[in-house]
């Protein structure tokens, strides 16, 4: 990790490390989308089949 960071200040264009940076976090935002509307739509189709709780 600090290696990591030490390679950041030193030896690399912050352009290209912040693209790649950038293109990770698009992926994790992008995964929590989708395992939040998975979620969601099970809880729809559950109220929708089984009705809205008494």
């Amino acid at each position: 990790m600090l290696r990591r960071f030490q390679d950041y200040i030193e030896n690399s264009s912050w352009d290209r490390l912040i693209e790649e940076d950038g293109r990770i976090l698009r992926l994790i935002c992008w995964g929590v989308l989708i395992v939040a509307a998975s979620y969601l739509g099970g809880v729809m189709m559950s109220v929708l089949l089984k009705g809205p709780i008494q």
